[in-house]
């Protein structure tokens, strides 16, 4: 990054931030945008699996049950398999014990004859929580949740991410100036595209003449290390609060008076095409939902 661009950009705050480039900074980046990949697609596999998956059975089934016969009604085909095995739908009737006729639906992976008799065990409080014994009340097991894992990775690279672009607005729109020396590298272990995420710690004078640091972990270290100094902004009041201008998504640019530059239109919408997906995705899954429960 040019210096002499940076020269006037310690004007009285708060400065103007286009909101381009507000956007660019809050939802952009390679790890960000990977973050939405996981959380967003990752929670419509949570709607369609663990939205049904048999859970409650698991505290249910441990209170007081009641055993009784119950008449087969119907049996359907899901759309659902398991282990390549076909789900079935199994409707049933039985009576409980106030002579009261109930109905339930339960789902296993083997056939019932229609008009079969099965054994279905219920809730002795509320007779009407009922399954057929060996069966659950939902088309999966309780085992598919293991798919929540996938938008809980997601929403941690997403809650870090949005916190570092809330923390960077405000720096550029409030921070002051300073250059960082690189301190020293390390290897965190973790990597984004089959490149290592580096951990780089820059030290930084602030205006009082204390020394600070500021920390930042990219798997493109190229842009921190182009130069013998890295501008950066800070917190005057909290100098340990500070992000690397080279470490903010796409590239920050600075007219010849130390205004930013709008980010273009095209790269906005390419950032927030992600989020938008992903959001619209699970928005629709969400309506589909509440509709079919209605």
């Amino acid at each position: 990054m040019r210096r002499k661009f940076l020269s006037d950009f310690n004007s009285p705050a708060p400065r103007k931030v286009p909101i381009s480039v507000r956007l660019r900074v809050l939802f952009g980046g390679a790890i960000n945008q990977f973050g939405w990949i996981f959380f967003g697609f990752g929670m419509i596999f949570v709607w369609i699996f663990a939205g049904q998956a048999d859970i409650s059975s698991i505290f249910l089934f441990r209170l007081e049950t009641s055993r009784t016969n119950a008449i087969v009604e119907s049996v359907q085909p899901t759309n659902a398999s398991e282990n390549d095995m076909l789900i079935y739908e199994v409707k049933y009737i039985y009576f409980d014990p106030f002579g009261r006729q109930q109905q339930g639906i339960s789902y296993t992976t083997g056939d019932v004859g229609m008009g079969g008799r099965v054994i279905v065990e219920f809730l002795s409080a509320y007779p009407q929580i009922s399954r057929v014994e060996g069966m659950r009340r939902e088309i999966f097991g309780p085992g598919v949740v293991f798919v929540i894992i996938f938008p809980l990775i997601g929403l941690g690279i997403l809650t870090s991410g949005i916190r570092y672009g809330i923390k960077a607005n405000r720096l550029l729109s409030q921070g002051k100036i300073a250059f960082g020396k690189l301190n020293s590298t390390e290897f965190t272990g973790a990597s984004v595209n089959e490149r290592p995420i580096l951990k780089l710690t820059f030290g930084f004078r602030s205006e009082d003449g204390l020394d600070w640091e500021v920390i930042a972990k990219t798997h493109e270290p190229e842009d921190l290390q182009d130069e013998t100094e890295e501008p950066l902004l800070y917190d005057p009041k909290n100098p340990s609060y500070a992000v690397l201008l080279d470490d903010l998504p796409g590239s920050t640019e600075f007219d010849a008076s130390g205004h930013l530059v709008s980010t273009s239109l095209k790269e906005t919408v390419k950032i927030l095409i992600l989020p938008f997906v992903a959001l619209l995705g699970n928005g629709i899954c969400l309506l589909v939902l509440l509709l079919s429960s209605s």
